[in-house]
């Protein structure tokens, strides 16, 4: 059954969700949100968060791993190949092993948010449904819930884009690399980087439901 994709997300009622580039995202993670988050909102958002912030530096999250220091989410834009090239190294294939080190962080994060977002996909199935055998709801209880749904929907989308945006700013760092400073590691960085790049095609248009491991051995 198909949950959450990847795919240009729609309500039920075919009103489109709002563009990832121009949604407003501070909407979607507020501190006292109406109604209240769930536990499985609460962690697509913690783990959303890592795709969506450019800036975020991920030091108290319960859902993603700790490390020796704080994770810096790759930056956006060309930022990120100039801060790896000016990267002091006394040896050019550090820079290489931090490149194809952020590509596997990011790769590792997929399955566990789709994961989340295939849970919520399912609750918010669950959630729709009800409203029809409820016979009393509060004022604004029943567009309450349906924008929910259509924020949970829109974090979903939000998340591909940013994949889909990080892939291109890793191949651009690559190729910057290989200029300045070629190295036989770059064929191990350019294989990360091809499954990474899998991995995320297959993800675009296919159900949650169809977990990322096995997506990404169908694509090999």
């Amino acid at each position: 059954m198909a949950l959450a994709a990847c795919s240009a997300p729609r309500s039920d009622f075919g009103r489109p969700i709002p563009d990832a580039e121009a949604y407003p995202f501070a909407s979607l993670f507020k501190r006292d949100p109406i109604p209240p988050f769930t536990d499985t909102e609460r962690e697509l958002r913690d783990r959303a968060w890592a795709f969506l912030d450019p800036e975020a530096t991920i030091t108290d999250s319960p859902y993603l791993p700790r490390t020796a220091e704080p994770i810096r989410v790759a930056e956006a834009g060309p930022a990120y190949a100039d801060n790896l090239l000016k990267m002091p190294a006394r040896s050019s294939e550090v820079r290489y092993e931090r490149l194809k080190a952020d590509i596997a962080t990011d790769r590792q994060r997929i399955e566990p948010f789709f994961d989340v977002a295939d849970r919520q996909a399912e609750l918010d199935r669950v959630r729709q449904q009800s409203l029809a055998y409820i016979s009393v709801l509060q004022p604004g209880e029943r567009q309450h819930a349906l924008a929910r749904v259509a924020d949970n929907r829109a974090i979903v989308a939000a998340v591909c884009a940013a994949l889909l945006k990080r892939a291109r700013i890793y191949r651009t760092a690559l190729e910057r690399l290989v200029v300045a400073t070629p190295s036989e590691t770059a064929v191990a960085v350019e294989r990360t980087l091809l499954a990474f790049e899998a991995e995320i095609r297959a993800l675009e248009g296919a159900a949650v439901s169809v977990r990322p491991a096995r997506r990404m051995s169908a694509a090999r």
